[in-house]
């Protein structure tokens, strides 16, 4: 786990009050289990600005503003795209401002993820059952297993270097940014960049 570079990439609009929940309670085990978190905000007040910037710390968190029209789906792509990173990360992870992972979830998650996982889905659907990892070596089965989870922000970790290296950006921009599917465009990625891999590893964590 101490290996891994991991970046939390977090949009967020006008929500202060969730991010300051985020921060207080979350920032610190995560970032001790080795995890950068960054900040993307567009908004119409300087609430979340502020808080995010009094705590800043210019080595594992950190704050990015955005144009304020910026819609959802533009954000995913940007991220997708390394937009406000600072650094080589092994994995990207895109994350809701309100989703919050414990500790031992934290610890599980990451204590499972390797370098030769092209896409790790997380399963809190079901709180009765306890934690799994299943490997899945097929874009088809992932899809089919995990398609519920990988609609929602901070269900899938992408490896930097197989996922999101060599992207045909402008094709992408073109195929999944437009108003027919802008709701479900950063899964519409997922699943295409899947099928473009020459073999694909994928990780169904159940927690």
């Amino acid at each position: 786990m101490a290996d891994l570079k991991v970046a939390l990439c977090i949009p967020t609009y006008n929500r202060s009050e969730v991010v300051k929940e985020f921060v207080d309670n979350c920032a610190n085990y995560y970032i001790q289990c080795f995890i950068d978190i960054f900040y993307l905000e567009s908004f119409t007040d300087y609430k979340t600005e502020r808080y995010i910037q009094s705590r800043v710390d210019g080595v594992h968190l950190f704050y990015t503003r955005i144009p304020s029209e910026t819609r959802m789906d533009e954000k995913a792509f940007m991220i997708f795209q390394g937009y406000g990173l600072n650094g080589e990360y092994d994995f990207i992870w895109l994350c809701g401002d309100g989703v919050q992972y414990p500790p031992k979830g934290i610890e599980a998650i990451l204590g499972n993820l390797n370098l030769h996982v092209d896409l790790a889905v997380i399963d809190h659907s079901n709180f009765s059952t306890s934690f799994k990892a299943e490997e899945i070596h097929t874009a088809q089965t992932l899809f089919s297993k995990c398609a519920l989870p990988m609609v929602l922000y901070g269900a899938v970790l992408l490896n930097n270097r197989t996922m999101l290296k060599n992207v045909n950006w402008d094709a992408y921009t073109e195929k999944c940014l437009n108003h027919q599917y802008d709701t479900f465009a950063h899964v519409m990625f997922y699943w295409n960049r899947m099928l473009e891999l020459p073999a694909f590893n994928g990780l169904c964590l159940t927690i």
